[in-house]
């Protein structure tokens, strides 16, 4: 089974409607002293795994931290640091960004998210 087979049927079996949060920041204004600060939101599909036992190193992956695996065909813009994903009930910012690819085309994005 090809990979994009892979990440489809973990997507159609475990997957959900995530929600990508990115802040954006406007122009500055000399008047207020400050820039505006938007908020956009991605609707993505994907699904949530807990880390195993032996992945967490208490530095890089810590306790709590957990992956969100995103197909890659339901965005137009990948996810990055600094971002944030919810499943509505909560919501994880993204410290890593890591592409699984075929041949070059991204296939599904893991993130890991710390909460």
């Amino acid at each position: 089974m090809a990979m994009i087979e892979d990440v489809a049927y973990l997507v159609e079996a475990k997957g959900r409607s995530l929600t990508i949060k990115r802040n954006t920041t406007g122009p500055y204004d000399p008047a207020t002293s400050s820039a505006t600060i938007s908020e956009a939101n991605v609707s993505a599909e994907g699904f949530l795994l807990d880390y195993k036992e032996r992945e967490r190193d208490g530095q890089r992956i810590k306790a709590g931290d957990r992956k969100a695996v995103i197909q890659a065909k339901s965005l137009t813009n990948p996810p990055r640091m600094g971002d944030k994903i919810s499943d509505g009930s909560v919501e994880g910012n993204i410290v890593s960004v890591r592409i699984i690819e075929e041949s070059g085309t991204p296939m599904a994005y893991v993130c890991q998210l710390r909460y």
